[in-house]
């Protein structure tokens, strides 16, 4: 009576496994050998094998008995792993950064979504409370990009020489009062679109609020770092002397003086009601 396929299946493995059980030293010696062979002769090739057959076989199974041999390597010789690590990279550093640079473009996402999943668990601990922000789809960040790039080609003015140098001598303070400021502004909530800033200008009359000269920037009247929002009723023309003279106070006690003056200058009747703020 014929085997079925089954059967002869069956009958296979099991004089596989007889004729490992009794040659098992021979071939484990054989095998090692090859493999050592394989490393020296083709490295490359060798890593693509074990990768496939890994991912073929279990690929959970597989990283984490890569993760367990790591973990011996290190306990076993954790020094001259460190030592190597060492050599390596201070003879490939521009090649490691090179690809440091193609990993992060490739992965640019998610690891900005898992730093923000980081700060916002990280600040939930210390007793605030943060309001996460939503993930914008690829459309809204290209808009964003393209705004902010033509927003800092039309500023009107640049930093100056001693402001650059301080950037160029504290490069790592300027990042961090950056980004605090970011923070800050982004919790204060608010937002203004150019045309709104252009008609907040122009109840001003193009000029800066506190002294009358040519405006060069726009202005928190209550600034970011006292809570002040970025509505277009919390931003005023201002000239860069102004603003750097005024910095984070609040309340604001210099007075207007050009523009009161202007409003002193107008016809009675006119309806006109002299305040500290614009109509």
């Amino acid at each position: 009576m014929p085997l079925s396929d089954e059967e002869r299946r069956a009958r296979s493995r099991e004089r596989s496994r007889r004729y490992y059980e009794e040659h098992k030293e021979r071939l484990n010696r054989q095998s090692k050998e090859y493999r050592e062979r394989l490393k020296r002769e083709d490295p490359e090739g060798y890593r693509e094998r074990r990768r496939r057959y890994n991912e073929k076989k279990d690929p959970e199974k597989a990283r984490e008995w890569a993760r367990e041999s790591y973990r011996r390597r290190r306990e076993q010789r954790g020094e001259e792993m460190l030592e190597t690590k060492r050599a390596y990279r201070s003879g490939h550093r521009e090649q490691l950064r090179a690809s440091n640079r193609r990993w992060y473009r490739r992965h640019q996402e998610e690891e900005k979504f898992k730093a923000r999943e980081r700060y916002r668990l990280r600040r939930l601990a210390e007793g605030h409370v943060v309001v996460p922000r939503p993930r914008l789809s690829a459309e809204e960040r290209l808009r964003r990009e393209e705004r902010r790039r033509a927003c800092e080609e039309e500023r009107s003015y640049r930093l100056s020489e001693v402001e650059l140098s301080w950037v160029e001598r504290r490069p790592d303070r300027a990042a961090v009062c950056k980004y605090r400021r970011r923070f800050r502004k982004f919790h204060n909530g608010g937002s203004s679109g150019k045309e709104k800033l252009e008609q907040r200008s122009a109840v001003w009359g193009h000029r800066c609020w506190m002294c009358g000269s040519a405006v060069e920037a726009m202005d928190h009247v209550k600034p970011i770092a006292r809570g002040g929002s970025s509505w277009p009723s919390n931003m005023r023309p201002i000239c860069r002397s102004c603003n750097s003279k005024k910095g984070d106070r609040w309340p604001t006690r210099r007075p207007m003086r050009q523009f009161i003056e202007g409003l002193m200058c107008r016809p009675r009747g006119s309806g006109v009601h002299v305040s500290s703020s614009p109509p």
